[in-house]
């Protein structure tokens, strides 16, 4: 997302043309600090502003810190720089100097509740709709990354053509059935008490290469959720399911639906055979695939 942000303001502020002269792309853990310095300070040549884009900020030294500072107080008016960095420590005396002086722009991680919101809206943008089935279907295909979201969503378009609705049939065409969201198939599996089917999933994991602390976190995730659910059937709460859940409505029937199938003490101890089979990873000389067979076997019989 930072790198369209990043697209939309070249193409605003410096015309295809003019790019060579009046566009500067620079690294800070590979240029010197005067350098950047002296391009930030160089006049425009064929555009109305000089762009300069400094990555890797937070891996400036100190002092190169505080050079930096002093020198964007008194930068022209012709010249627009963009510092860009993954992570900042908003603590820092360089992050507080930095925001009197200029516009932050975050990008932070979305939840996991509100993924389908931001796939929505993204599907809008291209004058496309999407029903809640098939944001069900492709956040479960392709998680919650949302450049892999983006990517999937533009294919989506380019599938359906003129056609004004995805579907889940569109999704499933499109972003098929590969290693990654067999996870979720597998939780699925596991929460309806469907023993073949979850070792036919966890069987085609093995084949994709996916690792066993993946699985697990994510077995634990969903036992997890689903001991919530229980929980709140018993609790007077003022907030939503989904919000005490951190998941968007459209998961809440398939949450409620496993959760009868099981009950406090048997979500209880499926986390007690989540947390043996971790510690038997790490410390047996079982092979891991037999390991996480036999716990989904027990999962699904408790």
């Amino acid at each position: 997302m930072k790198r369209e942000a990043l697209d939309k303001l070249i193409q605003l502020l410096i015309p295809p043309p003019n790019r060579t002269f009046d566009l500067d792309t620079l690294h800070a853990s590979r240029s010197d600090t005067v350098e950047i310095i002296n391009k930030e300070s160089t006049f425009p040549v064929s555009s109305e502003k000089r762009l300069v884009i400094v990555y890797d900020v937070d891996k400036l030294t100190p002092p190169d810190k505080e050079l930096l500072l002093a020198h964007l107080k008194g930068l022209p008016d012709s010249s627009c720089v963009v510092l860009v960095t993954g992570r900042l420590d908003k603590r820092r005396k360089f992050f507080i100097d930095l925001e009197k002086n200029s516009i932050v722009v975050e990008f932070p991680n979305l939840y996991e509740n509100q993924v389908p919101s931001w796939i929505l809206n993204r599907v809008k943008n291209y004058r496309k709709n999407i029903n809640g089935k098939a944001i069900e279907a492709l956040q479960n295909w392709a998680g919650n990354s949302l450049p892999d979201l983006a990517s999937e969503i533009e294919k989506l378009v380019l599938f359906v053509g003129e056609k004004k609705t995805i579907d889940p049939e569109d999704v499933a065409k499109v972003v098929g059935y590969t290693g990654s969201n067999n996870i979720f198939q597998l939780l699925n599996s596991v929460g309806h008490k469907n023993t073949k089917q979850a070792l036919e999933v966890l069987n085609n994991l093995f084949s994709y290469g996916e690792t066993p602390g993946t699985i697990i976190f994510w077995l634990s995730e969903h036992l997890i959720r689903l001991l919530k659910v229980k929980e709140f059937e018993f609790q007077k709460s003022k907030i939503p399911l989904s919000s005490y859940l951190k998941v968007h409505n459209y998961f809440l029937k398939d949450y409620k639906e496993q959760s009868k199938n099981f009950n406090l003490d048997q979500l209880e101890r499926g986390l007690l055979f989540v947390y043996q089979s971790d510690v038997d990873l790490k410390k047996s000389f079982l092979p891991s695939e037999l390991i996480l067979e036999l716990l989904v076997y027990n999962l699904c019989h408790l």
